[in-house]
């Protein structure tokens, strides 16, 4: 049965009587409404309850629902037989929960229950103990991360989804990995195509907490760039850490920076890559950051770059002829110059003489406006220009390019924000919701049950203090709700009598 948010909302409201074999749960509230959000773009419904006193997140699927609950019955039982401190408890109970259709008829179905462990997300961590120059607590959790890495590279799981929003610091430094929806056990088929996946994080991140543990200042440049949210491998700054690894003593950083150099764009092998950062864990060696070098990280951290650099061995597609497109599954209209096109499960761009401009290696790819395109690797989406540099890395859950104002309106964990075309931010991706950035002047914008307005360029217009608003209309005037009382206000912020 594939539930709605109000038929599940109304079993977890009344629970008693409404779950098979587990008892004590409740759902949490935020404001006195109850708290749930949705991921994997709306596939999975997640709903914050607390049970045994313990915090959870119960996860139900709305779309694709027998697949995902095969997945999630298999990750379940295997996590059972994995005993280790980096993970939280996941369990899988078939059957469980009653839920009513619409014609008031019962049924029993799966769900998840996930633990919550109670700390701080990583990226928060960082920013805290960054600003405060703590560099014993970013000693001792490089040390922590580093021995967790070379766990997970040992045991035969894949988490598949690593990055700062994923990961949890508990109070004393421990670690533990949440959001196991990407997760991969070896019974699935998909197992052994996303182990990849994993590897490149874990050295990403490592090769990030190293620096950060010798400069805490660094964070600023580092934080959202190629280290902490693309393959460092791709990045400029791979040589500038190897350039830094050449110190003396500096052993497990130096092997790290020229394993990823010598791997020519692929993922370092599993067992080499736990042994280093093993190595990693317990060097002591006390790099040290020049200021000179400071500022090259500052200038490196820009995300540029061709997406997916080919290697020497890079099978190229064989060119059509001038004016011949039939070797391609699909092609567009020519758009400034450039001819989008498809063959077989990969997009990319031919000159109008038929030679390859830039060449198939995404997922999906759009059409170019202004001299910039969305396209699509592995599922998430990036933006470029028409020599085929990122402008944007394919990090995000969406991006909507406005080529009129020169924004990228853009998703990232759930958070909406926006990028210039140069791929300079402009607002950090914290807005829950966000209005459309085409339609007009001022943005409606949403945080914490809150509305406001904002500019394109990323300036605060109207603060966020309305329960609900609506865009402006064409007589530049939108309605809104103050403290309950409902409105008109001028673009300016002002209440307008009509």
């Amino acid at each position: 049965m594939i539930a709605s948010i109000d038929q599940l909302l109304e079993t977890l409201a009344n629970p008693e009587g409404r779950f098979k074999t587990l008892e004590g749960i409740h759902l949490e509230s935020e404001n006195g409404e109850p708290h749930y959000s949705l991921h994997c773009g709306g596939a999975v419904a997640v709903f914050r309850v607390w049970w045994n006193s313990r915090p959870y997140e119960l996860r139900f699927p709305l779309k694709d629902y027998e697949r995902r609950n095969v997945q999630a019955r298999q990750r379940a039982a295997y996590l059972q037989q994995v005993r280790a401190p980096y993970l939280a408890e996941y369990l899988f109970r078939g059957g469980e929960m009653l839920l009513f259709d619409a014609s008031e008829r019962f049924h029993y179905v799966d769900m998840v229950l996930a633990e919550r462990p109670q700390g701080v997300l990583l990226g928060d961590f960082l920013a805290g103990v960054c600003d405060r120059g703590e560099r014993a607590s970013l000693v001792a959790l490089r040390k922590e991360f580093c021995r967790m890495a070379a766990w997970l590279l040992r045991t035969p799981l894949v988490h598949g989804a690593l990055k700062p929003a994923n990961i949890i610091v508990m109070p004393g430094g421990a670690i533990r990995l949440v959001n196991y929806e990407a997760m991969c056990v070896p019974q699935m088929d998909d197992y052994a195509e996303h182990a990849a996946d994993d590897r490149v994080a874990l050295a990403n991140l490592a090769l990030g907490l190293t620096v950060l543990s010798a400069s805490p200042e660094a964070y600023r440049a580092l934080n959202g760039n190629s280290v902490f949210r693309t393959p460092v491998l791709r990045s400029s700054l791979l040589h500038l850490f190897d350039d830094l690894a050449r110190q003396p003593g500096c052993g497990p950083m130096r092997q790290l920076t020229q394993m990823l150099q010598q791997s020519r764009y692929t993922p370092p092998q599993g067992e080499d890559l736990s042994a280093i950062l093993e190595a990693l864990a317990d060097d002591p060696t006390e790099i040290v950051l020049p200021p000179r070098l400071m500022e090259r990280i500052r200038v490196s951290s820009e995300p540029v770059g061709s997406v997916g650099t080919l290697s020497a061995e890079t099978e190229i597609p064989a060119v059509p002829g001038p004016t011949d497109l039939s070797a391609y599954d699909w092609a567009g209209p020519m758009a400034e110059a450039l001819i989008c096109v498809q063959q077989g499960t990969k997009w990319g761009y031919l000159h109008s003489s038929g030679e390859i401009a830039i060449p198939l290696q995404y997922d999906w790819a759009d059409d170019f406006l202004e001299g910039r395109a969305v396209v699509c690797v592995g599922g998430q989406f990036g933006l470029i220009d028409k020599e085929g540099r990122e402008v944007l890395p394919p990090i995000y859950e969406s991006i909507d390019w406005d080529c009129r104002h020169g924004v990228a309106c853009v998703s990232y964990d759930g958070k909406i924000g926006l990028y210039d075309r140069n791929g300079d931010e402009r607002v950090t991706p914290v807005y829950d919701w966000m209005g459309d950035v085409r339609e007009s002047e001022l943005l409606l914008v949403r945080k914490d049950g809150l509305c406001g307005y904002i500019r394109h360029s990323g300036e605060v217009a109207i603060p966020l203090q309305y329960e609900d608003a609506f865009d402006f209309g064409n007589d530049s005037l939108a309605q809104v709700t103050l403290q309950g009382r409902p409105l008109r206000i001028d673009m300016q912020g002002r209440e307008v009598c009509t």
